[in-house]
């Protein structure tokens, strides 16, 4: 997983992408900052908000869903917002470096039916964000702790996430159409 190799690969993808595909990168690890700049770390040269800007920037016509589950994440979120593409991050802000609780509590959203809020049978990204946000504070205050992470989402594209998207918007819409199942 070095950033020669993961830009390879996304570049591939988005590169054969059609109008219409979806596009899903889900990034699980470790995030932080150096300077004001925020990091997906992987070995060698991590990897920027910039960097997965630039080997997105293909994908125009394409569906895509961006969830990175690091700490310090928040700060990809102005970078990658755009038409057509839901972002989430565990974190606020670059500044929000501890490890993250978000992306157990994501995956177990997207695995059981403990997030299906609607109880349609299936859940949608606005559930798994809304139910994955919802345990991370449960879990900080049964702990008596500080919260030191908080999750946002942006789908409407004007790089704003919010903590509390939702169906009425103004971020939720799209999550709530998007399914990363079938």
């Amino acid at each position: 997983s070095t950033r020669e190799n993961v830009m390879r690969h996304i570049a591939r993808l988005a590169g054969s992408s059609r109008a219409g595909d979806r596009l899903v990168i889900l990034l699980f690890g470790h995030g932080s900052t150096q300077g004001t700049d925020s990091r997906f770390n992987v070995p060698g040269p991590d990897l920027t908000p910039e960097d997965f800007r630039t080997v997105l920037a293909p994908a125009r016509e394409v569906s895509v869903i961006f969830v990175n589950t690091t700490s310090a994440s928040g700060d990809f979120v102005k970078v990658l917002a755009g038409p057509n593409r839901t972002i989430i991050t565990a974190t606020r802000s670059g500044r929000e470096q501890n490890e993250t609780l978000f992306p157990g509590h994501f995956v177990a959203a997207l695995t059981t039916d403990s997030a299906d809020a609607d109880k349609d049978g299936r859940v949608n990204l606005l559930e798994a964000f809304t139910y994955a946000r919802r345990e991370v504070e449960r879990v900080f205050a049964q702990d008596n702790r500080i919260v030191t992470e908080h999750a946002l989402l942006d789908d409407d594209g004007d790089g704003v996430g919010h903590s509390d998207a939702s169906e009425k918007g103004p971020d939720g819409l799209r999550a709530r159409a998007a399914f990363l199942e079938p």
